[in-house]
């Protein structure tokens, strides 16, 4: 999910973190059928991660939603702290119908 060409909409990088060397081991090792070499890769890919930090994860038992008053569908869905509601929501008002 880290390399550059999986940012949205064609992946997960939704920070768009973006890094040439990563890309390089992440392709070398999608590429390479020696599987010791392909865990070392995975290993450097980890270690400069850990150094680049590219977002912290923040968990929480309880849900809370914060949006500007512009999105409308803003609405949790389920206590499994997923973000499916995500689908849902736009911008602008619910049409008077």
């Amino acid at each position: 999910m880290f390399h550059t060409q999986q940012a949205p909409p064609a992946g997960f990088n939704r920070g768009r973190f973006s890094d040439a060397g990563i890309d390089a081991l992440l392709d070398e090792a999608s590429t390479s059928t020696d599987e010791p070499h392909r865990l070392e890769l995975f290993k450097e890919v980890q270690r400069r991660l850990a150094v680049d930090v590219p977002y912290i994860s923040l968990w929480n038992k309880r849900n809370f939603v914060i949006a500007q008053r512009s999105l409308s569908g803003v609405q949790l869905s389920s206590p499994r702290a997923d973000l499916l509601f995500l689908k849902d929501v736009f911008r602008g008002r619910p049409s008077a119908n």
